[in-house]
């Protein structure tokens, strides 16, 4: 999201969100089937999550599937928030527990 704001800005980081649909994330998935299949109980992951800005593309790594579902039960929350920052925002921090 970093990255985002930083090229783009706040406001180009939430047009990102508003802009997320049905035929994004079909784009998301069909661009991960193009890649070697995970292993199993790993997922490629999206970084950002797509409907927190991230890009069909935005593929970086393998990582657990159950962490990633995790995150992405979390992701409309997270962009709502986003959404409802300042546009002055130029840096977003996050951490995630796991108990």
């Amino acid at each position: 999201m970093n990255r985002i704001i930083e090229n783009e800005g706040m406001s180009g980081l939430k047009n990102r969100i508003n802009s997320y649909n049905k035929r994004l994330a079909a784009k998301g998935r069909a661009y991960v089937k193009t890649l070697d299949k995970a292993p199993d109980g790993f997922a490629w992951l999206h970084e950002p999550e797509m409907r927190t800005g991230g890009l069909p593309t935005d593929v970086t790594r393998i990582g657990s599937k159950r962490i990633n579902s995790i995150l992405g039960g979390q992701a409309n929350r997270i962009a709502r928030d986003i959404l409802n920052m300042s546009n002055n925002v130029t840096n977003i921090h996050w951490i995630i527990e796991s108990k």
